[in-house]
């Protein structure tokens, strides 16, 4: 029955009581004859323009005129009859709200005087008046456009009210009626619900003006809205839902599932959730379609989702909430305004997770806008079974069914009685409606489907008769289904008389079942229809191979494809394809227009090809079919996949700053190419194993592989990328042959590439595939090797550190404060991180971005998380004695913060079934609580020591606990009695400082302070396995033991940074080390992914998380050296080595000063570290200084030592040492003491100078005969060599000034550089023989502490280095700067003797090499001239950038960002992950050595492809 608008109810009623002569006047409450005929009359046509004069309507017209108040108006009626008015005035804008207000006046007037309870009407006056007052200003507001919505909904209701209170005016005998003590309760009750619905009006207005501000907010909300994406081919009766034959019931048919819906969605104590569960073709989108029609006529629509598994935007549960909170925001403006609010504040809420979609763009608008909200609206969502990820339809189920008590809105949902479904709907934990359909009375079912055949089959002539109806009624059985498809296909579009009847007949024939008795009649209907379309006597063997594979392949698609995508898929004519389908019309359906997917019009086709003891001839053998699916993907890809696909122009912005990247992307990617792209590995997977498609893989991995990633990235699809390429080597494995090792390693290493790229900002721009993941990939590896001679004009990058694979993170991500414990969810989908500052947050697992959080719920640091196995929830514990309970999808506090112990919680674990929460406290106390609310189950127990680890059993009864003694227990969950244990260490390891307990519990790995690792049997104590270090060649000791969810492997994290994987049944090694410099402490936390392929680990005061993926040996290759920097340093006289002392373990490297490689294995020094160290002048020999007064002499060529080369002249510390220039002399200086040695090498002799105090540098002039030494007091001394005496000396005569380290000799030997400490740092020269000193004049650079000093070979200029990184070239003649250079902080440096080079070294272990004159000229350059110069590089017809340009933005300009992009301005250079960004070469360092490997890049030699020149950089095949 069809309902007017509220707007025309309103209207109606008022017009009949509005008029003039109605209206009552202020002093006298009457009304003519003629007044209440006329709004008699009028108001009885309006409601029903057909009604007739009655009896009964006399009868109303006299009981107003009998019972018309006569007495006296009061004061509070006035003061009512005020506000009121002006409210009535103030509605001009909303005409429906005006005209209510004047029947409310006019009600309230006439009943006024009848009403007993005096107290009680002057109360609800007053109370009018009050809510009158506080609308009037508001109500301008409301717009015409309110006439639908939730406000419609409320002046609706007021209507409701209003009629009721009419139809008791007018019954005959009114004053006798309403003098009935529950007619009076009644009119009262009817008035404060009136009173009630203007208020809710209220809150509707009053909580939107505060966010909106006239036409600009409106413009601002639907701009913000749109950002939502809503689908809108998922509501009810969109286009979509003709092109897929969606429609309602026939006419009077499930009348009394309608009735019962209707009924629920006006009960305001119903349930929240209606739960509509039927089998498949039952009818439920044909009920809700016709529920939505109902709900959308009495405005309680609030919004609907139709999925269907036919549409890849209908089945992805992710765009549910942002469609239906875009409808909300139209059905509700308060709804809106807070919506809207949270899009301007909260970035991309809809691209969040299904928990925090909800959470942000339903839940909180919703329980913002609660008090607007109306009865009775209700969301629609439609086959939910059909949305394509099980795990994300239970998490959404979940979630929904958790908050909908909270909301305003109730929810129907219809699904098919999926298992995981049902334990969702069924749950203990929710209330729900739930309406079978498929077990409703047979008959009641059978007459509604006759209902529909009757009609559907109408137009049939002649129409069937009754038992023909009857027959095929019978037959349909309770599936609608089988009705619909019978009448497609018998009655179908365009189809002549003759053709529908003799369709019917075949349909009637058919007699024997072709299987079982469920399925019998709808096989034999789907078997009739394929013997038509594929009759043998009509088409050949070769013809119907065609119509056969497009069958197959729409009934196997992983997404339904176009016409046009399957002929290109198939490689058939798509003119062919269009005449195919039209054969299947009762079976599959077409969608209209310029899409034209194809789908199956039912789920129980498909289910009916599958099984061939249905199917038979018709059998659709799945497995099969995906091999020759797979196979054509590959040719798809192989024929349209090429080089910058989407014709990017430039490489220097996101993709998402791209202007028309959208247009782009379909201008260039077919659907066909995309459906390959998507599905190749997933078709692989499904199907058997085939020559053929192992060689077009291979084909794909040479050939496409970054074309492939193109498309893949542009679509922003980059993460489905590795699980292609693990389905690939899981379809390779049971195969073996000679090709089969290498085909995995390229899938290993194609995966290992692509993984990277998606897990880092790289991915931000597509042709940084080429222009930053290519030249910064290992060169070993087959992605480097097959595709880098494809390309040109690219970063040119060499070195030990990209030549061999290494243990380098695939991922690193910043985080927001330093990490205390981090664990994977249960589906690797995302990981937990608690932190020091407190906080708990939810990443992603692919992105490494926040899900939810960060919480700062804690008041101390998180330093224990745990996962549910139900992957349902966390669990935090934190040093301030409490514990939290978090949802794992919305992050959202389920319970807590609790306080169950009153110490720091230092474990906590959940039972198997995820029902119970274990916690272990440095109290020494165990818990057990319930893990939905936070309750005690038992507890506390006390263990021997504080816990330091606890877990439940596999059977959810026993606890394992593991105390800070070593002790482990075995204890009743319930009772705390001890089962087994304690089991204690005995001896030196009894304080285990790592604990990690297997899955199953059997097994606890404890590390110790010696460096060993011993794995226990929890169940005896014994020793299962025993690693006596964790490092054979170093102290270092484990900091962090996880085991792998299969308990085959242990993994530990040392003192060193490190992170090793151990077989736990054997205790070997199984990987080279994951090390990574960068973090540079104990590795504090592990955590390991579900499938084992990820290994996260967190450094201690560290806000960084790496990423290590250990499938294909990912760790191996590269040994690890520890360097935390270098002592000293020294340049060879001829500058082409320098000698590097101070490496881990006392060693001594020689290095090529050009290429940073090993001249010869390192040096080991029998005896205490460097302390100083020095070139002979023909590079043979260097001599080393010790802290234990040793001196030793090292022959370079042969890399040994002998008895008489070491010597040892004090046993105090050398702290100086220097070469004499003819080679004959080693000057030794102590570093107190105060003597200087003078050792002469040829003969061995040595003897001693008396300086008075500690010796620091000592320098020969270049001729020999005079000796410099510079003592720790300031001293300085001039010794004659060949006397051996003093020449002169220098203290305390410098002005409270003192003489430092370093000092230098002029070439010609007049005259020295040294540096001079009072205040400040300045250097000075100093005349040899007249003693003057002219300081050198800094006046707008802090020179800092001078580490190193040196005279160009022309005496002319020198050049200076500070620990600040500040590096100056000085003129001697003028005393003054001519330029510099800032190299960042330093913890050593030394100077090339032609001072055209430097070497420095920072506190990582990291040496660069620098070339300083075009270093420093790059400084005096104008900045504008470089950025001018570097701007017009992209309008130069040319294929690359000049060096020129690129050397000096790079070395001026460019940024450095976080992130790991290198950029110019706005222009986004190229990016580097953050473990390679400290070993990048800079501008004018062409070398970096580091402690895994050495780095070689000349950006002067580099001609790039980069900006608009990076489309040159494929050379094209």
């Amino acid at each position: 029955m069809e309902s007017k608008s509220a707007k025309g109810r309103v209207r109606g009623f008022v017009d009949s009581l509005r008029v003039s002569d109605l209206r009552p006047s202020w002093s006298r409450r009457s009304l003519s004859r003629e007044s209440q005929q006329l709004s008699r009359s009028t108001y009885l046509q309006s409601s029903n323009p057909n009604a007739r004069s009655s009896h009964d309507e006399s009868q109303f017209g006299t009981a107003i005129e009998q019972n018309l108040p006569q007495t006296n108006v009061s004061l509070p009626w006035k003061a009512m009859q005020t506000a009121l008015r002006l409210l009535e005035k103030n509605s001009d804008g909303f005409p429906p709200l005006k005209t209510a207000v004047g029947v409310l006046v006019t009600c309230l007037d006439l009943t006024q005087d009848v009403i007993g309870n005096r107290e009680e009407y002057d109360k609800l006056v007053v109370d009018l008046k009050d809510m009158a007052n506080s609308l009037a200003p508001y109500v301008e507001k409301l717009l015409e456009r309110d006439d639908s919505g939730s406000v419609a909904r409320i002046v609706q209701s007021i209507d409701e009210e209003l009629d009721q209170i009419k139809d008791k005016l007018g019954r005959g005998k009114l004053k006798r009626a309403i003098e009935a003590s529950e007619d009076k309760d009644d009119i009262l009750k009817r008035y404060r619900k009136i009173d009630s619905l203007f208020r809710l009006l209220l809150s509707d207005i009053t909580l939107r003006t505060h966010v909106e501000i006239g036409k600009l907010r409106e413009a601002t909300d639907e701009t913000l809205l749109k950002t939502l994406e809503p689908v809108h081919e998922a509501r009810y009766n969109s286009a979509y839902s003709t092109a897929v034959k969606r429609g309602g019931c026939t006419a009077s048919t499930r009348e009394q599932i309608l009735k019962d819906l209707r009924g629920w969605a006006n009960d305001p104590t119903s349930a929240r959730v209606f739960w509509m569960n039927g089998m498949a073709g039952t009818g439920k989108t044909t009920i809700l379609y016709t529920f939505c029609r109902w709900l959308e006529e009495h405005e309680q629509l609030g919004g609907n989702f139709f999925c269907s598994r036919t549409s890849g935007s209908c089945r992805n549960l992710n765009n549910i909430a942002p469609s239906l909170a875009y409808q909300l925001a139209h059905y509700s403006p308060t709804f809106r305004s807070q919506l809207c609010t949270i899009l301007q504040d909260k970035q991309s809420p809809h691209t969040l997770n299904i928990g925090e979609q909800f959470k942000w763009v339903m839940q909180l608008p919703l329980e913002k806008s609660k008090n607007a909200m109306p009865d009775g609206v209700v969301i629609v969502i439609d086959a939910l079974d059909e949305c394509e990820n099980a795990a994300a339809t239970t998490h959404f189920l979940e979630t929904l069914l958790k908050l909908a008590n909270q909301l305003p809105v109730k929810f129907l949902i219809a699904s098919r009685p999926e298992p995981m479904i049902i334990a969702k709907m069924q749950s203990p934990a929710f209330t729900t409606s739930t309406l079978y359909l498929h077990d409703i009375e047979q008959s009641l079912v059978e007459a509604d489907i006759k209902k529909y055949l009757e009609e559907a089959l109408s137009s049939m002539s002649p129409a069937p008769s009754e038992a023909i109806l009857d027959e095929l009624t019978r037959r349909s059985g309770k599936l609608f289904i089988y009705a619909a498809t019978v009448a497609r296909y018998v009655n179908s579009v365009g189809s002549e008389p003759s053709l529908s009847k003799r369709r019917l007949q075949a349909i009637l024939d058919i007699s024997s079942p072709t299987s079982s008795v469920r399925y019998r009649d709808i096989d034999d209907l789907y078997t009739k229809i394929l013997d038509a379309a594929l009759n043998k006597e009509k088409y050949d063997v070769e013809e119907l191979k065609n119509p056969t594979l497009i069958i197959n392949t729409v009934v196997c698609a992983m997404e339904p494809l176009s016409t046009k995508s399957l002929s290109v898929l198939l490689a058939l004519d798509h003119q062919e394809v269009e005449d195919t389908l039209s054969r299947f019309q009762s079976v599959l359906h077409v969608q209209e227009g310029e899409t034209r997917l194809v789908s199956v019009l039912h789920a129980s086709f498909p289910d009916f090809l599958f099984d061939k003891s249905r199917s038979h001839r018709f059998h659709c053998d799945a497995v099969q079919h995906n091999v020759e699916l797979s196979s054509f993907c590959f040719d798809v890809m192989d024929k349209e996949l090429r080089f910058n696909i989407c014709g990017l122009e430039t490489s220097f912005v996101f993709d998402r700053d791209v202007p028309d990247l959208q247009q782009k992307i379909k201008r260039n990617i077919s659907r066909a190419l995309l459906y390959a792209c998507k599905h190749w590995g997933n078709h692989l997977h499904e199907g058997a194993f085939s020559q053929l498609n192992r060689a077009k893989l291979v084909r794909f991995l040479d050939s496409h592989l970054l074309f492939w990633m193109e498309v893949l990235n542009v679509k922003r699809l980059r993460n489905i990328g590795p699980r292609l390429l693990d389905h690939a080597l899981s379809w390779m494995k049971g195969q073996s042959d000679s090709e089969l090792k290498v085909i995995e390693q390229k899938l290993y290493s194609a995966r290992e590439f692509v993984e990277t790229f998606s897990m880092n900002p790289c991915n931000k721009s597509t042709p940084h595939i080429y222009v930053s993941a290519l030249p910064f990939w290992p060169k070993s590896s087959f992605v480097y090797q097959n595709y880098w001679p494809k390309t040109q004009g690219l970063i040119c990058i060499d070195g030990s550190l990209l030549r061999e694979k290494w243990s380098r993170p695939i991922a690193i991500w910043q985080t927001n404060s330093n990490i205390c414990s981090l664990v994977f969810s249960h589906d690797g989908a995302s990981f937990a991180v608690g932190s020091s500052d407190g906080s708990f947050s939810i990443r992603d697992a692919n992105s490494g971005e926040i899900i939810a959080g960060p919480h700062r719920v804690h008041g101390h640091s998180v330093v224990s998380i745990a996962s549910s196995p139900d992957n349902t929830k966390f669990a935090s514990g934190s040093l301030d004695h409490t514990i939290c309970i978090w949802d794992a999808r919305t992050g959202n506090l389920i319970v807590g913060p609790l306080q169950r112990h009153t110490g720091q919680v230092y474990s906590v674990s959940f039972s198997l079934d995820s029902t119970k929460l274990v916690s272990g406290s440095r109290d020494g106390t165990i818990m057990v609580c319930d893990s939905v609310t936070g309750d005690v189950i038992s507890g506390p127990f006390q263990a021997t020591d504080r816990v330091e680890a606890v877990a439940f059993a596999p059977d959810g009864f026993k606890v394992v606990s593991i105390s800070a003694d070593s002790a482990i227990s075995v204890l009743d969950g319930n009772t705390g009695e001890i089962l087994t244990g304690p089991f204690k260490t005995i001896g030196n390891d009894a304080d285990p400082r790592p604990i990690a307990v297997s899955s199953d519990r059997s097994k606890i790995a404890m590390g110790y302070w010696s460096g060993a690792i011993i794995i226990k049997d929890t169940y005896t104590g014994a020793i299962v396995e025993k690693i006596s270090r964790v490092s054979t060649d170093d102290n270092a000791i484990a900091c962090a033991l996880i085991f792998s969810h299969d308990d085959k492997y242990l993994i530990s994290g040392d003192s060193w940074g490190t992170v090793r994987v151990w077989d736990a049944q054997t205790g070997a090694n199984l990987f080279e080390p994951l090390h990574n410099k960068n973090f540079g402490s104990d590795v504090i936390y592990l955590a390991i992914s579900p499938d084992g392929s990820k290994i996260m680990s967190a450094h201690e005061k560290n806000s960084t998380i790496a990423v290590w993926n250990t499938t294909n040996d990912a760790g191996a290759g590269q040994r690890i050296s520890r360097v935390s920097f270098y002592e000293k340093l020294a340049f060879s006289p001829d500058g082409q080595v320098v000698i590097a002392a101070g490496l881990h373990g006392g060693r001594i490297a020689l290095l090529d000063a050009q290429t940073g490689e090993d001249i010869m294995p390192p040096l080991q020094v029998p005896s205490e570290p460097f302390c100083s160290i020095a070139f002979s002048l023909d590079t043979s020999k260097i001599v080393t200084g010790h802290r234990d007064g040793t001196v030793r002499l090292w022959d370079t060529r042969a890399g040994e030592i002998g008895a008489a080369d070491a010597r040892r002249f004090t046993l105090l510390s050398i702290s100086a040492l220097a070469y004499s220039h003819d080679g004959s002399k080693v000057a030794v200086g102590s570093a107190s003491g105060g003597t200087i040695t003078i050792w002469d090498i040829r003969s061995g002799k040595h003897g001693q100078l008396a300086h008075s105090c500690g010796v620091y540098p000592v320098i020969f002039s270049p001729d020999d005969s005079i000796l410099v030494s510079i003592g720790h007091i300031g001293k300085i001394v001039v010794w004659s060599v060949a006397e051996s005496k003093v020449i002169w000396e220098v203290i305390g005569e410098l002005e409270n000034a003192k003489v430092v380290n370093p000092v230098a000799f002029s070439p010609d030997g007049t005259t020295i550089a040294c540096v001079l400490q009072r205040n400040d740092w300045k250097i000075s020269l100093w005349n040899i023989t007249t003693r003057e000193i002219t300081p050198l004049h800094c006046t707008h650079l802090y020179v800092g502490m001078v580490v190193s000093v040196a005279f160009f070979q022309d005496g002319k200029k020198i050049l200076s280095g500070s620990s600040n990184g500040e590096i100056l070239l000085w003129d001697v003649d003028t005393r003054s700067i001519l330029g510099n250079i800032n190299v960042g902080l330093i913890s050593s440096m030394v100077i090339s003797p032609d001072c055209s080079r430097l070497a420095t070294c920072n506190r990582e272990g990291i040496m660069r090499i620098w070339e300083v004159e075009g270093a420093v000229a790059a400084q005096e350059m104008v900045v504008e001239d470089i950025k001018s110069e570097f701007d017009s590089e992209d309008l130069h017809d040319s294929t690359f950038y000049s060096p020129k340009s690129m050397t000096l933005a790079m070395s001026r300009i460019a940024e450095y960002h976080a992130d790991g992009w290198v950029a110019v301005d706005d222009r986004n250079m190229f990016w580097t992950s953050l473990d390679l960004r400290k070993n990048l070469c800079l501008p004018y360092n062409g070398l970096v050595i580091s402690p895994h490997g050495t780095t070689l890049m000349d950006y002067s030699k580099m001609s790039l492809c980069i900006g608009k020149k990076w489309v040159n950089c494929w050379k094209m095949e």
